[in-house]
């Protein structure tokens, strides 16, 4: 980092991912500000910290300021932005900042489509158990820290890593993972193979001294590792034994999953988790992988699995009563999938889904995925689109949620349009029963339904 850096202005500060960096930023040294459009938990937090958050966006909120590091919402037309160009204060991403920090550090990248903010948590939280006092910076709040970032003082530096608009290539893994790889972004890849590319392009950033960790139940994963350039070992993850851990004797139960792991051939012993899905056993191993690279004692990830309970809105139980509440960030069809699978382990009268799809472009490139993405609820509930601060997209043939809603109302029961949240909780509040397992998934702002989903009487 430029040591002529002091004051850091940070546009949209109020997001999981920029908030993070502000902490990190503060703890180094910095003068910190930040501007958002409205408070959250995050600006909340930030304001405890004594850092100074401006609400509204103008041009006099960046005065003083030496770097501006900005959200992907942060539109170029931001009177911050264009104050900022004028005065000659450069500008920043997200990822760009994010690597300028960890370029000197042990960076452990968890990359992939689906999993990163757990696996991510789960090592990052296993090296604090070993005493090895990392810098986390997770994409969702944990308990254990609090929130979403911890700030250490070793070399350790723990990273999700996202591929859109090629984020991770900015990022200095010493450690690269990749979890899975499916498109989620055809509104930046058109194809799984630019995709892929992009992946390939990530995996050549581990130098020869370090590894690389991939669950290779994944096809397009395990192409990405044979045409990775990287000389680093190459570490596999799965639950066949071709991998180089796997897990056995996976037993899913109501409130935890038991199994027991593998390494090239012998058995490490037998772990229990806190969270749910055959999915969460992958990611454990994930973390069981990083552990033994660093030559760290796995008894530390037997006492992080077993009193780990995930990370807000993945599958999180808000409400249990006379009927139970789940929020999940879930919005790929396969996350789709995964989340209803975890339900099924439960106890429950019915399964009801309440849904928002999250843009136009995914809702209409994934539409026949998302079609079938729902099989096993009982009673399915469909918002409007949610379309994120700074994206513009046109609204499509198969990109609506009404289309979707009627295409597959015709492959099964229970399924309507329920149009806005205030809406769509009106009508959750006339279907709900007794005894019902209430699953709110989407990666927009439908989380913020739960509090009025709490207050229905029955």
């Amino acid at each position: 980092m430029n040591k002529q850096i002091k004051n850091i202005h940070f546009g949209g500060i109020g997001g999981c991912g920029i908030s993070a960096l502000a902490q990190i930023a503060l703890r180094h040294g910095y003068r910190v500000t930040g501007s958002d459009i409205a408070a959250s938990q995050y600006t909340r937090k930030l304001q405890s910290l004594g850092i100074p958050i401006f609400f509204g966006h103008r041009e006099e909120n960046i005065k003083g300021a030496d770097l501006i590091v900005n959200s992907a919402a942060i539109e170029m037309s931001n009177p911050e932005v264009r104050a900022a160009r004028k005065l000659g204060i450069p500008i920043v991403k997200h990822s760009q900042f994010l690597g300028q920090l960890m370029k000197h550090e042990f960076g452990i990248c968890v990359a992939g489509t689906h999993g990163k903010t757990t696996t991510d948590a789960l090592i990052g939280l296993c090296l604090v158990e070993a005493g090895l006092d990392p810098t986390i910076e997770i994409g969702g709040s944990v308990s254990e820290l609090q929130g979403n970032v911890r700030v250490g003082k070793s070399q350790y530096f723990v990273a999700e890593s996202c591929e859109f608009d090629h984020s991770f290539l900015n990022l200095f893994p010493r450690i690269g993972i990749v979890l899975n790889i499916e498109e989620d972004h055809p509104d930046y890849y058109p194809n799984l193979e630019t995709l892929k590319k992009a992946f390939v392009d990530f995996l050549d950033l581990v130098p020869a001294e370090g590894s690389i960790i991939l669950r290779n139940e994944s096809e397009a994963a395990r192409e990405v590792l044979a045409k990775t350039k990287s000389a680093a070992q190459k570490v596999t993850v799965g639950f066949n034994k071709t991998s180089d851990w796997w897990a056995e004797n996976v037993d899913l139960k109501r409130n935890k999953t038991d199994f027991e792991a593998f390494f090239r051939g012998k058995s490490v012993g037998n772990f229990r988790l806190s969270i749910l899905g055959r999915l969460n056993v992958q990611n454990a191993l994930v973390a069981l992988a990083v552990l033994k690279i660093l030559d760290v004692d796995l008894e530390n990830a037997r006492a992080v699995f077993k009193k780990f309970h995930g990370v807000d809105r993945r599958f999180e139980v808000v409400y249990k009563n006379n009927f139970e509440v789940v929020s999940d960030y879930a919005h790929h069809p396969a996350q789709i999938r995964a989340t209803i699978e975890a339900a099924k382990q439960q106890t429950y009268r019915r399964l009801v889904v309440v849904f928002q799809p999250h843009t136009y472009s995914r809702t209409q490139y994934l539409f026949n995925e998302f079609i079938h993405a729902f099989d096993g609820a009982d009673r399915l509930l469909i918002a409007e689109t949610y379309l994120p601060a700074g994206r513009h997209e046109k609204i499509l043939p198969q990109s609506s949620s009404l289309v979707l809603a009627e295409k597959i109302g015709k492959l099964q029961a229970g399924v309507e349009y329920t149009g806005n949240l205030t809406q769509t909780v009106k009508q959750l509040e006339s279907i709900l029963q007794k005894g019902d397992l209430v699953l709110i998934v989407g990666a927009g702002d439908i989380y913020q339904i739960a509090d009025s989903v709490k207050r229905i009487k029955i």
